[in-house]
């Protein structure tokens, strides 16, 4: 079974996966300088399998940055169980996808 802790380094490996998709098609000078991940973790709420974890800009998240907000930055559920990340979506409330997870869990 994962930790909170485990759960959010799995995340953050998710986060860098998106945020060289991010970087794919845009100019070289347009990426800043040094290690620092685009996106971070807002929030980490616990749910009955897991946990949700909520995403955006790191910049917003330090308060650094009010500016536009992320589109399309759907939640990650992880599954404490099997160490699975699963990207939900942004049509729905994050509840739906949570309540359809633990479904989709139930009937396996």
């Amino acid at each position: 079974m994962l930790t909170e802790d485990e759960a959010t380094a799995l995340v953050m490996e998710q986060l860098a996966l998106v945020e060289e998709k991010y970087w794919r098609n845009r100019p070289e000078r347009e990426r800043p300088a040094g290690p620092e991940c685009l996106f971070a973790i807002g929030r980490m709420d616990q749910v009955s399998f897991g946990w949700i974890a909520y995403w955006t800009f790191r910049e917003i998240v330090e308060g650094r940055a009010k500016g536009p907000r992320l589109a399309g930055n759907g939640p990650f559920l992880v599954d404490r169980e099997n160490g699975t990340v699963h990207q939900a979506g942004t049509g729905r409330s994050p509840q739906h996808y949570v309540t359809e997870y633990e479904r989709a869990r139930r009937t396996g």
